[in-house]
């Protein structure tokens, strides 16, 4: 991929350098010829237009060949970055990844296609093993626009800069953590998502990476299944969406690690292009006939539910699934079980008639006996001021606020997240919670 310096002409009339650099599917990539950045539109008025188009797919469909070279020669469509004990083969319209069992095997490969934020990664996949001395990730890194390596992390050794990734690790096929890490901090952000998993089923595993979060879900390949429901979002540490971007797959064993047979059948990364439009009739318009049908998703099982949108809350019709809880204060902590199993919030109002300001606690938790009143932190913390009402539609968006392993609540006296102070008067907080 030869790089030509090309002259661009500002606003002003005035030239500037600008390399471009020709990729594997056609398509251009520019950059600054003197600041090594992807050129994007500002002040030089260069006025770039894209489309949504996949940006970079591998079905490793080529011949069958032998593990060695030979095999990662004919990986024209990545660099290969790091390879040490690990054995790779491709075979059968599939890349086989055998990672050995020696402490500090790895192997790393990083797409040769740049990308930037907001894109959209697939991967197929299965996996016979998990260990607990071993990492897997399979995902996006910031690479250098001119060489297109892996920027190195000044402050993580052996890691890399702005990245995010499926991550599997540990022994449990039921765990998968999603992952991200913004410039060159010294510690990854890790949210583990149960009910996920990575075995020998072929999977496919999606990341969805924009400016504002990253987020995750997965669902069985080859099937009409959905993708599941409960995957993960981060939101607090992001890769910056200034950085270029390459997929990678990435394995390594941190020590003696049991032998794992990780077979990739397809890697796919697409452009996201977002579009804002207005639904129906818009603009408080509330007529019956501009209501939008939809389909609500409860316990796996969907439920037709004819609803409008009323200043963001949702006013449901005789379909409803969600479920009213009463609530009704007693002269105590008032720890509640919502639900048990995994659910969310989807609206409701409480109304505190004290004088003085109480707080709504809500747990991720299966039961009470989960929550250690002053230990569990809860997952938000809501104050109720004296003589005024909560109403909880407008703290949550419109696929309401969702608890992974269970509903808990309970209502304070004070403040703080670990407040335990018991309301000294009965039935001044009352209301009702709605839950699916």
């Amino acid at each position: 991929m030869a790089d030509t310096t090309i002259q661009l002409r500002d606003g002003n009339n005035s030239t500037f350098p600008v390399k471009a650099r020709l990729l594997a599917d056609g398509s251009y990539h520019l950059y600054h010829a003197s600041q090594s950045q992807v050129l994007l539109p500002d002040t030089a008025a260069v006025d770039m237009i894209g489309t949504t188009m996949s940006k970079f797919s591998d079905g490793f469909s080529g011949p069958t060949l032998t593990a060695g070279q030979a095999t990662l020669d004919s990986l024209t469509k990545w660099y290969i970055t790091r390879n040490t004990g690990v054995t790779v083969q491709q075979n059968g319209g599939a890349l086989v990844v055998t990672t050995g069992t020696t402490s500090g095997n790895e192997f790393m490969m990083v797409g040769n296609t740049g990308c930037t934020i907001p894109q959209n990664l697939i991967a197929t996949l299965s996996m016979t093993a998990r260990s607990a001395n071993q990492e897997t990730r399979i995902g996006y890194v910031e690479v250098d626009p001119v060489t297109g390596q892996p920027v190195p992390n000044a402050n993580l050794v052996n890691f890399f800069s702005n990245h995010c990734a499926v991550l599997f690790n540990g022994t449990s096929t039921a765990i998968v953590i999603l992952e991200t890490l913004s410039g060159s901090n010294p510690t990854t952000k890790t949210v583990s998502i149960g009910s996920q998993t990575a075995s020998t089923s072929v999977i496919e595993y999606a990341l969805e990476v924009r400016p504002e979060d990253v987020t995750y879900q997965q669902a069985l390949a080859d099937t009409v299944v959905t993708k599941v429901a409960s995957g993960g979002r981060i939101s607090s540490m992001v890769p910056s969406p200034g950085a270029v971007y390459a997929p990678f797959f990435w394995v390594r064993n941190t020590g003696t690690a049991t032998s794992n047979v990780i077979t990739i059948q397809r890697i796919i990364s697409m452009d996201i292009q977002e579009l804002q439009v207005e639904v129906g009739g818009g603009r408080g318009n509330l007529a019956a006939s501009q209501a939008i049908p939809v389909v609500q998703v409860a316990s796996g099982t969907p439920q037709n539910v004819n609803a409008s949108i009323v200043n963001a809350s949702v006013t449901t019709g005789n379909n409803s699934s969600a479920t009213p809880l009463k609530v009704n204060n007693a002269a105590t902590n008032n720890l509640t079980l919502v639900k048990s199993t995994a659910g969310r919030i989807w609206g409701g109002y409480i109304v505190n008639t004290g004088t003085a300001p109480v707080y709504l606690k809500l747990f991720n938790a299966t039961s009470t006996g989960g929550v250690t009143m002053g230990t569990t932190v809860p997952v938000v913390n809501l104050p109720i001021l004296a003589g005024s009402m909560l109403n909880m539609g407008s703290i949550v968006d419109q696929y309401g606020l969702y608890f992974g392993t269970g509903i808990v609540y309970a209502i304070t006296a004070g403040p703080t997240d670990l407040d335990n102070t018991a309301l000294t008067t009965a039935n001044q907080v009352v209301g009702a919670i709605l839950y699916v």
